[in-house]
Parts: C-alpha cells; sequence; structure tokens
C-alpha cells in the first residue's frame, strides 16, 4: 500500500511539474534588446522579426508648439524564436513622426500615401512597428513618454492605458 502510495505521490508530483509550462517548440524568446553596443534599441517584436530605432538617427525636423516633427532611422532584424539570437540585421529604412502637443496626437508619414496617419495611443498595439519607434524617439529627444505613462479614453469614452509601457522606457534608458 505504501509503495502504491508512493508511485502516485511521485506520479501527481511530476504531473505539477510539467502543467503550464510552455513547451520549447511554442515558446518564443525576446530578442536582445540591444545591437551594436545601444545604439539599436528593440522597439518591437514579432514571428521572428524585429524592429529596433537607431538612437543616433534621431533628427529634429520641426521644433515649435505646437507641432514637432522627428526623424529617425529603423533596422528590422531577423531573429531566433527560441533563442532570442539575432541572425540578421536588414537594411535601415527612414520614418517621420508628427506630433501636436495641444491635441495629443501623433502621426506617422506614410510615403505610399504621402499622408500623415494618426496613430491612436490605446488602439491595437503593433499595427505597425514604426508606432512603437515614433514614441520611443519623442522620449530619446525630449527624456519623457509622449503616449505613455497615463490613460486615454477609448472609443467607448473608457479610461484605458496607453499601448506603450513602462518597459519600453526603462528599456531606452538601460542603452546608454
Amino acid at each position: 500500500m505504501r509503495k502504491i502510495l508512493f508511485v502516485g505521490a511521485l506520479m501527481a508530483s511530476l504531473l505539477f511539474l510539467t502543467v503550464g509550462r510552455p513547451s520549447s517548440a511554442s515558446a518564443e524568446v525576446m530578442p536582445a534588446e540591444f545591437v551594436n553596443g545601444g545604439v539599436l534599441i528593440l522597439g518591437e517584436y514579432a514571428v521572428g522579426t524585429a524592429w529596433f530605432i537607431d538612437r543616433s538617427s534621431i533628427r529634429i525636423e520641426q521644433e515649435g508648439p505646437p507641432e514637432y516633427i522627428l526623424s529617425f532611422q529603423t533596422f528590422p532584424a531577423r531573429y531566433d524564436k527560441e533563442t532570442g539570437e539575432i541572425t540578421r540585421v536588414f537594411e535601415g529604412q527612414w520614418a517621420q513622426c508628427k506630433f501636436n502637443v495641444d491635441e495629443d496626437k501623433m502621426f506617422l508619414f506614410h510615403e505610399v500615401l504621402n499622408s500623415w496617419i494618426y496613430i491612436d495611443p490605446i488602439g491595437i498595439a503593433g499595427e505597425t512597428p514604426l508606432d512603437t519607434c515614433g514614441e520611443m524617439a519623442w522620449y530619446i529627444i525630449y527624456k519623457k513618454p509622449f503616449y505613455g505613462g497615463r490613460k486615454w479614453r477609448d472609443g467607448n469614452g473608457q479610461l484605458r492605458w496607453s499601448n506603450y509601457g513602462e518597459e519600453l522606457y526603462r528599456r531606452i534608458d538601460r542603452s546608454y
């Protein structure tokens, strides 16, 4: 009887140790936060592709209330989803974001449409990786979040936190 209880207890222990653990095949590991000595800072990542902003490339194109325009370079990169190791960094791409401080609105310039596209602070996170890089560019230049750190009203009037959490700003601060 003791042997049966011991085996049962052992099997239950093994079951508890494996429940809730993701399998190595399905778990995606975050890519490196920094590349090139902290000059390239991770903005977004998904499905084996990561986007980095080059903090040394950020330029102030227009600075004057109420509108500010920042340009910056981003680098998409391929990474191993199981180890997080960067396997390839692709050629850089330039982007521009416009910030209206009176209206608390951020816009991304869309080259194909040749127009500014509004970036919602509480919309679907990750609609484009440049959304996050625009927020990062503002923080790097002005040392404060634009959308992050406060709640915004959604389409139903409910207050919700922005898409940009404190980890994003800590990552930038750690890059220096």
